[in-house]
């Protein structure tokens, strides 16, 4: 008897030891090639990073994305939240100026990383590695 139970005792144990991989899997940061480079803040390099994967950035997207880095709360008002992504936008334009990389604003849309900036980006994080 207690050689079944110590059998079903260690299948358990295995079960909840996939279970823990996949949720610290789960939890994990996702990958951000900008983070701890050119001397970006965790948010700006969140911020960065998700101009870099999608080029254009409607007002919406741009709310997530600082919704997701501690930048303010979803409730608040659209002046406040608009007023937010302009000092967060504002902050990431300047921080890359020095590497010569823009940020364009897209009217009626939001903000675009265009290609050539997009390219400047890459051989950036090319020569950081």
């Amino acid at each position: 008897m207690r050689i079944k139970e110590n059998v079903e005792l260690l299948t358990i144990i295995d079960e909840l030891r996939e279970e823990n991989r996949q949720l610290k899997e789960a939890l994990s940061p996702p990958v951000n090639p900008f983070y701890g480079k050119l001397g970006l803040t965790p948010q700006l390099a969140a911020l960065l990073n998700a101009f870099y994967l999608h080029g254009d950035m409607k007002q919406d997207r741009l709310d997530a994305v600082l919704a997701c880095h501690a930048w303010g709360h979803r409730h608040d008002s659209r002046e406040l939240t608009s007023a937010r992504e302009r000092v967060a936008v504002c902050k990431l334009r300047a921080a890359l100026r020095p590497h010569g990389v823009q940020i364009g604003l897209a009217r009626g849309m939001g903000y675009r990383l265009d290609a050539v900036n997009k390219a400047r980006l890459t051989e950036l994080l090319e020569g950081l590695t």
